[in-house]
């Protein structure tokens, strides 16, 4: 009955799965440590894939957290009001190995806090692996054998779902608390983050990141997955150079080269550079305006600004968008620019009137100028 789970459900018999780069990576890290967030599949096709090295960076790692361990417990046996699934499902008699588990993981995390005490405020690198002893992964496991084992027991296959994917988070949570204390994974980077909830309790995480994405990527993501596609309008970065001759290959473009090695693409990978309908070299000009007053002499700046505009909208006949990085500029420039638009019979709309967004680009596709 829970929205939530009834849509993991459906996805997992889902053919074509449309999902953001940080579910993906997340999925791809939980598949390091022996879990899935997403079904098995053999095609994946990333848009926007020059932010793929950002994403994978931020997810690739491990991140176990005590805030996480007690939302899974919490989903089996509430420690506020008794409620859960474990109660839903009468298996009550698994209650005392969750109470267990959460009593287990809050001495786990605050031995975690003691062993990194003296190492000052902040994210606390940890150099070594074995900070403390793993008295947390054996339970977790346990608890979640226990819970296939009930799950087996079950003949809707909902409710089965409901309790084997409690028991994946639990494994995966298990898994990743070994390999962050054994530091299993070269070329990552070890440390441990607290700090206080908004009840006063402190939240532990163990987090690693790792220092080359394209390693980690050439073996869990173009090593595992028979087909990649990237597309993005910035993967190439100059367009089809051909190697000088030099070059042992001759063959080709380097223009790819860059983000080959960034993210770990084979060098057996196909690239197609399409180029742009757009002709920029007759359609577009990119002005650099000097001798603009120190930006942090306001007035100064901001009236040399607005000349400018002043100076290239009437160059483009009034067909121009002007973006501004602080509101106060905007307003300034607004205020000076109304009257000026109107005499010039340049239509003038500006955020500063408090238009919606959409609808100001509405009739700025609409209107001449």
């Amino acid at each position: 009955q829970c929205f939530y789970y009834a849509a993991r459900r459906r996805m997992q018999h889902a053919q074509v799965l449309i999902v953001n780069h940080a579910l993906y990576f997340s999925d791809l890290a939980m598949r390091r440590a022996g879990g899935s967030l997403l079904p098995p599949h053999d095609i994946v096709i990333f848009d926007e894939a020059h932010s793929l090295e950002a994403v994978a960076g931020d997810h690739l790692g491990i991140r176990i957290s005590s805030g996480g361990i007690e939302r899974v417990l919490s989903r089996l046996a509430s420690e506020k009001n008794g409620r859960g699934l474990l109660t839903h499902y009468g298996l009550s008699g698994l209650e005392p190995l969750v109470r267990h588990c959460r009593t287990t993981a809050e001495a786990f995390f605050a031995t975690v806090r003691e062993a990194c005490r003296a190492r000052g405020e902040g994210p606390k690198r940890v150099a070594d692996s074995d900070l403390v002893s793993n008295t947390l992964g054996a339970p977790l496991s346990d608890l979640a054998r226990r819970l296939r084992g009930a799950a087996a027991g079950l003949t809707n296959p909902a409710d089965r779902y409901d309790l084997t994917s409690l028991a994946d988070r639990l494994d995966v949570n298990a898994a990743a608390i070994e390999t962050w204390l054994g530091q299993k994974i070269t070329g990552c980077v070890w440390w441990v983050e607290s700090q206080r909830g908004r009840r006063g309790r402190e939240r532990t995480t163990l987090s690693s990141a790792p220092v080359d994405v394209g390693r980690v990527l050439a073996e869990e993501l173009f090593g595992r997955i028979s087909t990649v596609v990237l597309a993005s309008a910035t993967l190439a970065v100059e367009a089809g150079r051909k190697r000088s001759s030099d070059d042992e290959d001759q063959s080709g473009s380097d223009a790819f080269a860059f983000v080959r090695g960034r993210l770990g693409v084979p060098a057996t990978a196909l690239t197609t550079q399409l180029g742009s309908p757009f002709d920029y070299e007759r359609q577009a000009r990119l002005i650099l305006v000097d001798r603009l007053p120190d930006p942090t002499q306001r007035d100064a700046f901001d009236a040399a600004v607005i000349k400018m505009i002043r100076r290239y909208v009437t160059r483009s006949k009034g067909r121009a968008m002007v973006l501004f990085t602080s509101h106060q500029a905007l307003s300034k420039a607004s205020s000076e620019l109304s009257g000026w638009c109107v005499r010039n019979n340049y239509r003038f709309i500006s955020q500063a009137d408090g238009l919606p967004r959409s609808r100001m680009l509405e009739a700025f596709r609409e209107g001449p100028n």
